[in-house]
């Protein structure tokens, strides 16, 4: 996850360029790439300082020596009300007709919605259990149910809204980084949205060379979970490698995790350590094969 999140940030920021399946330095002559090293800068400085909120004094920082350099302009008006209209057009907008037209079809589909969100969520839900110190000493997350609960309320009511199907974002890792571990942050940021529905043209002011620094301070403060892996232990480490790689590399956060899985699985089996496999992942094997072969 810490990869994938600085991935994301390199690209947004334009400090690395990822095209064609090239990799390459960004232009440094771009106002935009110079205001993320300007960013990144303050955002260090203040980090090594320990300064709380670094990343959120460095966002505001960025945003506001962007408008000289011409990266981003300031709006005409800071309210705008919200597209009624657009919101008409997404709102309970379902298709049963097409479901019952094609029940077989409409199952493999609602097995890779589910797939995909059941493994992002189960992603961000340990990397920001990492980031606050829940996990026990086996790297699980106590209670994990009960976020998983959560998180499947807003699947469905989301998508009656028109949102994505997955509620549970990575970018939270960026609120407890700033300090933010509790429930009430959650309520707090959650009513802060709401406003912001409403202010979106200030928000929509900041430019992405600005947040994507943000990203990449993040990533780097969730990378401290390699100190505990033991490399010279081929078979414990092939799968999160793996997973690491396919994650960075595809942006496809379910995936990884589940190919990671099936080759930490498939190495121990060839290997005669097929007792150290729970029993539960065999038969999790089984579904994670078919969602790649549907």
């Amino acid at each position: 996850m810490g990869f994938f999140i600085a991935y994301l940030g390199f690209s947004n920021t334009g400090l690395a360029i990822f095209e064609g399946g090239s990799l390459a330095l960004g232009d440094f002559k771009q106002p935009s790439v110079l205001l993320a090293i300007i960013t990144m800068a303050i955002m260090g400085i203040l980090t090594a300082y320990k300064v709380k909120g670094a990343i959120l004094i460095g966002i505001i920082a960025g945003t506001i020596i962007s408008i000289p350099m011409g990266v981003s302009t300031v709006p005409a008006s800071l309210f705008s009300l919200p597209d009624m209209g657009e919101v008409g057009n997404l709102f309970l907008c379902y298709d049963f007709a097409s479901i019952l037209k094609d029940i077989p079809g409409a199952l493999v589909w609602i097995f890779i919605l589910f797939t995909s969100d059941f493994f992002a969520t189960f992603g961000a839900l340990i990397a920001v259990g990492a980031q606050t110190n829940m996990l026990d000493k086996d790297g699980n997350f106590p209670h994990i149910e009960k976020p998983f609960l959560v998180d499947a309320i807003g699947t469905v009511v989301g998508s009656g809204t028109g949102c994505t199907t997955i509620s549970t974002f990575i970018e939270s890792t960026i609120g407890v980084e700033a300090g933010g571990r509790t429930g009430l942050t959650a309520i707090v940021t959650g009513a802060l949205f709401l406003v912001c529905i409403f202010l979106s043209p200030l928000f929509l002011m900041v430019p992405t060379a600005v947040t994507g620094v943000a990203l990449i301070f993040v990533g780097f403060s969730m990378l401290s979970g390699f100190a505990k892996m033991d490399f010279s232990d081929f078979t414990g480490c092939f799968g999160p490698f793996v997973m690491i790689m396919f994650g960075t590399f595809t942006g496809d956060i379910a995936a990884a995790i589940s190919l990671g899985v099936l080759s930490d699985v498939l190495i121990k089996v060839v290997t005669g350590k097929a007792k150290q496999v729970h029993p539960v992942l065999y038969i999790v094997c089984i579904p994670l094969i078919l969602y790649f072969i549907v």
